[in-house]
């Protein structure tokens, strides 16, 4: 005779379609009205006890989950000025707004924030670039070839190729030209890397833009602290949690709004 155990394992391969959003609601309705497990089963054809009770455990987490991004979403809320006034501040440009420096962080993301932490990035104009390549024109010919066959393509600029773009730039020379002496890059990635990093944060220069990923990078600690503790999270995990605030809708709870409600809200922005 065939155990209950095998056959719930026939009918989960054979019932692969997605769970509806009326499936659960259904589901989170059920359980939430202490039903058992077999009687659950019993309202989704197809569906076996190991199937539905696995579901309501990843509906589970997923409201833990947006619980916890609305809490810090709230949190961000209500420090942000106070913790990106510190970081305009450590910018030195009058000009610049806390505002500015929230938003072009963003715009930035985080890991390019990260990576333009490294000393490599300057901060300030470079007026003698280091230099990249051969000063004879064949060389300079074949270096270039064998580079754009060796580079990846979109590769991610370093910090000495972007310092002696922005000083070639700035000496008036074209972008053929420019291209000489950066192995590997195109005419058209050299100039398209430029534009790249002088529209994408309002005007500001690349070196601010790299002067923000640096104070910022100082000052993080100080300033996710007091939102972990809040949280009863390392201020780290705050930190990088906030970075999917901008990708992700946040559903906070209604005021009055029921957990099973919540859930249906949540299970909904899944989708």
């Amino acid at each position: 005779m065939e155990s209950r155990e095998s056959n719930d394992n026939r009918q989960d391969q054979l019932r692969t379609t997605w769970w509806t959003k009326d499936e659960d609601a259904l589901l989170i309705q059920l359980r939430s009205s202490k039903h058992s497990w077999k009687e659950i089963t019993d309202r989704f054809p197809g569906r076996t006890i190991s199937s539905c009770a696995s579901h309501y455990e990843r509906i589970m987490a997923l409201a833990q989950e947006m619980e916890k991004k609305t809490e810090l979403a709230t949190l961000y809320e209500s420090h942000k000025e106070e913790m990106w006034t510190k970081v305009a501040e450590r910018l030195r440009v009058s000009e610049v707004s806390w505002r500015d420096a929230e938003i072009n962080h963003w715009r930035i993301g985080q890991a390019e924030m990260r990576r333009r932490v490294g000393n490599e990035f300057l901060t300030e104009v470079c007026i003698d670039p280091p230099q990249l390549g051969a000063n004879n024109h064949e060389e300079q010919e074949q270096i270039q070839q064998q580079c754009q066959q060796q580079r990846p393509r979109n590769s991610p600029w370093s910090g000495d190729e972007e310092a002696i773009l922005l000083a070639k730039h700035r000496e008036g020379i074209k972008w053929k030209d420019i291209s000489n002496h950066l192995p590997g890059r195109t005419h058209r990635a050299c100039s398209g890397q430029y534009h790249h990093l002088l529209t994408r944060c309002g005007g500001w220069s690349p070196e601010l833009q790299n002067r923000l990923c640096k104070e910022y990078d100082r000052l993080k600690q100080e300033l996710w602290m007091h939102i972990g503790e809040t949280m009863s999270v390392p201020w780290q995990d705050a930190e990088e949690m906030h970075w999917g605030l901008i990708k992700h809708g946040i559903s906070p709870r209604e005021r009055g709004q029921t957990t099973k409600e919540w859930l249906n809200v949540v299970c909904q922005s899944e989708d």
